[in-house]
């Protein structure tokens, strides 16, 4: 009995230590763009900080959606019906990007009183509203990221999604570092290219994704 319970714990950790990292990664992945302003000053960090709590909650939404295709990715593993997977997957990224468009079409007009729910500084207001006009399509890329992300875990399949995140978070650390700060041939865009960093890191990520 003893040696079934060891056995379990073994497969159970061999599963949930590059899942666990990988969640940490995520957190670390919203928080660099709030380290990599802080020389900005107090205005650039609070307005990233309160942009990428607003886009944490609408992210609830898409998470919950692509756990529950993780959940009929895993039932089909065990059933045999593989097949079956692509579609889970396909209806899951289609209803999460559906989801997400009036969200993100929503945010061009009312980026500005989303961010005075949290601050009634106007500079916060003014550069959290340019930080999520840039970033909010790039939820787009985070459903189709999560839910293909969810499928291959279910399938036993953890450490390529531990590895696409690290390969994002090193393209957002560098491409934060240039832009913000400027360089070969480009100026300084502050909290602007942070938002440009960060949302190219997450159609790279996607890229990625999609193309191992």
């Amino acid at each position: 009995m003893s040696l079934i319970n060891l056995s379990s714990i073994k497969s159970s950790f061999k599963l949930a230590w590059p899942i666990s990292l990988q969640n940490i990664l995520v957190t670390l992945l919203s928080m660099i763009d709030i380290m990599m302003v802080s020389h900005l000053g107090d205005a650039a960090v609070a307005s990233v900080g309160l942009a990428n709590r607003i886009q944490f909650v609408i992210l609830v939404i898409v998470t919950g959606l692509a756990w529950g295709v993780g959940v009929l990715s895993s039932q089909y593993v065990g059933a045999g019906k593989h097949n079956k997977i692509r579609q889970a997957i396909l209806m899951g990224i289609s209803i999460g990007i559906l989801v997400m468009i009036p969200i993100v079409i929503l945010t061009f007009f009312y980026a500005d009183s989303t961010m005075a729910l949290g601050s009634n500084d106007f500079n916060v207001i003014h550069l959290g509203e340019n930080y999520l006009w840039i970033t909010m399509p790039s939820l787009l890329f985070i459903a189709v990221i999560l839910v293909f992300e969810n499928a291959l875990r279910s399938t036993g399949e953890v450490k390529l999604p531990l590895l696409l995140s690290i390969s994002a978070i090193a393209c957002n650390i560098v491409l934060n570092y240039w832009l913000i700060n400027g360089g070969l041939g480009i100026d300084a865009l502050g909290v602007t290219g942070a938002a440009i960093a960060t949302t190219a890191s997450r159609f790279f990520h996607m890229l990625l994704l999609l193309l191992v």
